[in-house]
């Protein structure tokens, strides 16, 4: 492993773990990778060009006996002697040493989010990732909640999120469940660009980890996006029931389709793939089969890599079908509206088993959408009046609903509790002129 110190050197740590103690014998085995490791270059992109290391230790879980350590002495000050970097021991009581002193930094200090953590790194990894738990795991380790850290500690916090992350997602690695692995970081990423711009931070303190964040979420869709195109389909273990399916497809195409529309941001030229996520998507565009309207997103990316590939009046066509479909679903006087996007596609799906409604049961989502809006706007600064003009009867009977957030960064926070809800009807007839205008306004 390689690394810089707190003063800038830097180390390479060489990892020997065994039980019992560390005796000579086991120091003269690794003695070859230690010298190896003083007196070779390292290459790194954060080095400007290679160079040996400024310290090397040597890292067991063991503890070292005399003649050990009297062992090791010795490589050290020949080492030095060579003009090489000196060799330093660290063994298990100073490992124990440090993880007490890191545990509350590194990892979840409070019984709830610690909890959270323990159910994450033991979950089964198969379903979803539970959101709503991750989230506030992140909050309190990043931390976004209670008193605002300095910079340095934000910048430590946010390369400690990064850790728990990684180990929080391991089920979901070991199984290969890239859809919702990709969907871990950028959760992570969502929350250090929050951190941020609520604490106004320098783009050294954050950028690096967001960074490897992102690059970590498009690896797993670019994944994702291989094994599905591959496929002759989108297999599920019961294909009884159309609805897990439909889901399925949704989050599958709405992943690959965040790939192709960040590279095309990142980048900002068409790569020479970039019909793939949308012909997947065109395969699978007869299971394409929304439940409720937390899939918005994953659906409005589709349309986005349709129209990637070229095909935009498939695009268009999804797009009029959302607006135009969720808005007559949601009237009301309907019998099966869609659920808002506060519930999740798991507790739509189990509404929708035996004994069926009852998770939903409280609730009645006839007369008003979040999401017909977007489409809205969407096609107005496009111009596609006529289109508009054909299910205007429909999109004006429903309320149309917003959350607004309190300050910027509450756009990335899972929840606003000084955000307020805006709600209002579309008239009938609705100028077409202030209906273009107030879409341009809206970013």
């Amino acid at each position: 492993m390689i690394a810089r110190d707190a003063e800038g050197n830097l180390c390479v740590y060489q990892l020997k773990g065994g039980k019992g103690r560390l005796d000579i014998t086991a120091v003269n085995e690794v003695q070859a990778q230690l010298f190896t490791a003083a007196a070779t270059a390292v290459m790194h992109p954060s080095l400007a060009e290679p160079r040996r290391p400024d310290r090397v230790y040597l890292v067991t879980n063991q503890t070292a006996t005399g003649p050990a350590l009297g062992q090791i002495r010795a490589l050290s000050e020949g080492s030095r002697q060579d003009g090489l970097a000196s060799l330093q021991l660290i063994e298990r009581a100073e490992l124990v040493s440090r993880f007490v002193d890191a545990e509350g930094r590194f990892f979840p200090s409070s019984p709830t989010a610690l909890n959270t953590f323990l159910s994450l790194f033991l979950a089964d990894g198969r379903g979803e990732l539970p959101r709503r738990d991750f989230f506030g795991m992140l909050e309190e380790v990043l931390p976004l909640s209670g008193k605002r850290p300095s910079a340095a500690d934000a910048g430590r916090a946010i390369s400690a999120a990064a850790l728990t992350t990684a180990f929080a997602l391991r089920r979901w690695a070991d199984l290969e469940n890239h859809a919702e692995i990709a969907m871990g970081w950028i959760c992570y990423a969502t929350q250090v660009l929050r951190l941020a711009e609520r604490d106004q931070l320098d783009r050294s303190r954050w950028y690096r980890s967001y960074r490897l964040a992102l690059e970590e979420a498009r690896r797993h869709a670019r994944h994702l996006l291989d094994e599905a195109s591959g496929a002759d389909d989108l297999v599920v273990p019961d294909l009884a029931e159309p609805i897990v399916h439909s889901a399925r497809v949704v989050k599958v195409c709405g992943v690959v389709s965040a790939l192709t529309v960040s590279e095309r941001i990142e980048f900002g030229v068409h790569r020479a793939d970039r019909g793939t996520a949308g012909q997947l998507v065109l395969r699978e565009l007869d299971y394409l089969r929304v439940a409720g309207e937390v899939q918005a997103p994953d659906y409005f990316l589709a349309i986005l890599a349709v129209g990637e590939a070229g095909e935009y009046r498939v695009a268009t066509s999804m797009l009029l079908s959302w607006v135009n479909g969720v808005a007559s679903a949601n009237q009301i006087d309907s019998d099966s509206p869609l659920p808002s996007p506060y519930h999740s596609v798991e507790d739509i799906i189990h509404d929708q088993l035996p004994p069926k409604g009852t998770v939903l049961a409280d609730e009645d989502f006839a007369g008003g959408a979040y999401t017909v809006h977007i489409g809205v706007r969407w096609a107005a600064r496009r111009l596609w009046r006529q289109a508009l003009n054909s299910i205007w009867g429909n999109v004006s009977r429903i309320e149309h609903r917003s959350s607004e957030p309190n300050e910027p960064s509450g756009y990335l926070a899972p929840t606003d509790s000084q955000g307020r809800l805006i709600s209002w009807f579309y008239p009938r007839p609705k100028s077409w002129s202030e209906l273009c205008a107030e879409a341009e306004g809206v970013c």
